[in-house]
């Protein structure tokens, strides 16, 4: 890296061609074009202090330039020149080799986008840029601050994920600043983002080698850089090649958080704790930086999001127990939490959490929940249904009719409704309810958290409560969170403020409330009569041959039990 000195002016440089041809020599190397313009760069303060990281995040996008990086994840923490860097410097350094390339640039926010794309058009019309690079004219037509073109061909589009994207062959995809802060635990916000790209943005250029870079400090683990980090899991899992290269430096040195070395430089600390920027982010400006941040500050300045604790949970609240040691329940809901979609990063959840009240010593009621199951995976259609049917025969099998209950998310739209419908003609005889989510994950979550706080929540010892207590964790931050969300809607049920209030009543006269079952005749859908098997002796008697296709006339009164038990429904 050659070290800068001198920044000749537009007057010097026009007046010695020797000087200017140097210069302009020299910034062929983005590093030494960072120097050379800096006091052209719009709203930067002061000298610029290269800080080893600069040089290294030059190097890499250099070889973006290149061809020889066509993925580039770029984590840095705030203040750290990211914006100026890579928004306004490099698209000026790009026209200056070639001023026939397209950039296309997007933020979260429009403004921010604009501000941007027009620092780097006055970067360039900057007297020292134009000295340099005099051939380089800007169209008259298309002055807009977000959208110009030169008379070369070239063009820079900055817009948002609502503005136009297609239509244009970009040779660069910048996605800087992705998600606003304030949008870090918005799951509806996250996921909008990642489909954007990948439906939008991912498949963009592939034969023409197009250039994706994104470029943001990590607010959660589930933001729009974990499409690069989940795309390099997965390859490494297959045995394929990463397809992202991913510049992550924390602002304190963590050696397990030391990034890769691609070829192009990586982090050159060696001492924990060590700053990234020391000369302008001192120590003392970090600390406070932390205290203001909080709970954040792991993602925004570590870039290490999996290290934010959970905001709502605290896991080791939760009272360990055996399944042997569980008391007799007073009630039982199964919960289940469908995935959107098969195989796209979520999962369908089924948790089973029980409710016992006891008294203490002074004859108070206390309510204590117990955590006894999960299932979960990614299923498809077919398979979430076999799951469910046999989560519910394996429950009731051990708990009973009289105090079990099934409960489902119902998502909204028509597809939502479809689903719940379609599960619930697999509950037939079971209690089931399929009910409307109110609030945001978090608002759902926060009465389970309570009882976890307080130590009314116990949890079964099993294969499984590792993963559950992990997801607790980071809840709402994780990855997956469809377990929780499972076990918070079971606990809202057996509070009382998520569905009906109490259970059924039972369904028809005669029978008793606590044992409820469908006819075993085959093909037969009636319930039983009291003390029995079968619906009625008509069934009782035909069920010897297992043929379904025998016509049955059943008696007067099963029908009548019938239509009540129907009509219950």
């Amino acid at each position: 890296m050659e070290l800068v000195s001198f920044r000749p002016t537009a007057d010097q440089l026009a007046q010695n061609p020797q000087l200017r041809s140097t210069v302009r020599g020299s910034c062929r190397r983005l590093v030494n074009f960072l120097q050379y313009a800096w006091p052209a760069v719009p709203r930067v303060d002061g000298d610029l202090i290269m800080s080893g990281y600069i040089p290294v995040v030059c190097n890499y996008l250099e070889a973006a330039y290149y061809r020889k990086i066509s993925r580039l994840c770029i984590n840095l923490p705030p203040e750290t020149l990211k914006s100026s860097l890579i928004s306004v410097v490099f698209p000026a350094w790009i026209w200056s080799l070639d001023p026939r390339v397209g950039v296309l640039s997007i933020s979260y926010d429009r403004d921010l986008a604009s501000r941007d794309a027009s620092d780097a058009k006055s970067l360039m019309e900057s007297p020292w840029f134009r000295t340099l690079w005099h051939n380089l004219e800007f169209r008259d037509d298309t002055k807009a601050k977000s959208n110009y073109r030169n008379k070369s061909g070239g063009w820079r589009l900055a817009t948002t994920r609502r503005g136009r994207v297609t239509g244009e062959h970009p040779r660069f995809v910048l996605w800087e600043d992705p998600l606003n802060a304030r949008d870090a635990y918005d799951e509806k916000v996250k996921n909008d983002m990642k489909t954007f790209y990948r439906r939008q943005l991912s498949t963009r250029g592939r034969t023409k080698g197009v250039v994706h870079i994104i470029s943001q400090q990590r607010l959660a683990p589930d933001d729009p850089s974990s499409i690069a980090y989940e795309a390099n899991e997965s390859a490494q899992l297959e045995g394929r090649d990463e397809p992202w290269t991913i510049i992550r430096f924390p602002m304190r040195f963590d050696p397990s958080l030391a990034m890769k070395d691609y070829g192009y430089g990586g982090d050159w600390r060696t001492e924990t704790g060590q700053l990234l920027d020391p000369l302008r982010l001192t120590g003392e400006i970090v600390d406070d930086m932390e205290r203001e941040l909080g709970d954040d500050a792991p993602a925004q300045l570590q870039q290490d999001p999996k290290a934010i604790a959970g905001r709502i949970f605290k896991p080791e609240c939760l009272i360990d127990i055996e399944a042997k040691d569980v008391p007799e329940l007073d009630a039982v809901v199964r919960f289940v939490d469908k995935a959107a979609t098969e195989g796209a990063g979520c999962e369908t959840a089924l948790v089973l959490v029980g409710k016992k009240t006891r008294r203490d010593k002074f004859g108070e009621e206390h309510v204590d929940y117990y955590i006894l199951n999960v299932i979960a995976g990614q299923w498809d259609v077919d398979d979430v249904e076999t799951q469910l049917v046999l989560a519910k025969d394996v429950d009731i099998a051990r708990y009973g009719f009289d105090r079990y209950r099934f409960g489902m998310e119902e998502e909204g739209g028509s597809g939502g409704k479809l689903s719940a419908r379609s599960t619930e003609k697999h509950m037939r005889g079971v209690n089931f309810e399929s009910v409307r989510p109110v609030g945001n994950k978090d608002a759902r979550a926060k009465p389970l958290a309570r009882d976890v706080r307080l130590g009314r929540v116990f949890i079964v010892n099993d294969k499984w409560t590792p993963v559950f207590k992990q997801q607790m964790q980071f809840f709402p931050n994780g990855k997956f969170k469809d377990q929780v969300d499972a076990a918070a809607g079971a606990h809202l049920m057996l509070e009382g403020t998520l569905g009906k209030k109490k259970p059924r009543a039972a369904i028809m006269a005669g029978l008793s409330a606590k044992v409820q079952t469908i006819c075993t005749a085959p093909g037969c859908e009636h319930p039983v009569a009291p003390g029995s098997d079968y619906c009625c002796s008509v069934c009782e008697v035909t069920s010897q041959f297992q043929d379904p296709s025998m016509k049955v006339d059943h008696s007067q009164e099963c029908c009548q039990r019938a239509h009540k038990h129907f009509n219950a429904r």
